[in-house]
C-alpha cells in the first residue's frame, strides 16, 4: 500500500496574554490519504516532512483524504 499515507502532528504552546497571564493551548490532527492515480508522496528524511505529490499522468494526481483534528 505505497499509495496510502498517514500524517500526524501534536502541538503544545504557551502564550503570555495581557488579560490572563500565561495560557496553554494544545491540539492534534491526523490525516490519512490514498492516491488513486498511483503516484507516491515522497518523504524527506532530512527535513522530516512529507513532500507534495508530483503528477506523472496526463490528468494529474488524484488523491482522496480525510482529516481529524481536536483542540485539547
Amino acid at each position: 500500500m505505497e499509495n496510502f499515507s498517514v500524517l500526524m502532528e501534536y502541538v503544545h504552546n504557551w502564550t503570555t496574554t495581557t488579560d490572563f497571564g500565561l495560557e496553554q493551548f494544545n491540539g492534534y490532527y491526523v490525516t490519512g490519504s490514498y492516491v488513486l492515480s498511483g503516484e507516491q508522496r515522497p518523504y524527506d528524511k532530512r527535513a522530516a516532512y512529507a513532500r507534495r505529490i508530483k503528477p506523472t499522468g496526463k490528468y494529474g494526481a488524484w488523491e482522496v483524504f480525510t482529516r481529524f483534528g481536536k483542540k485539547i
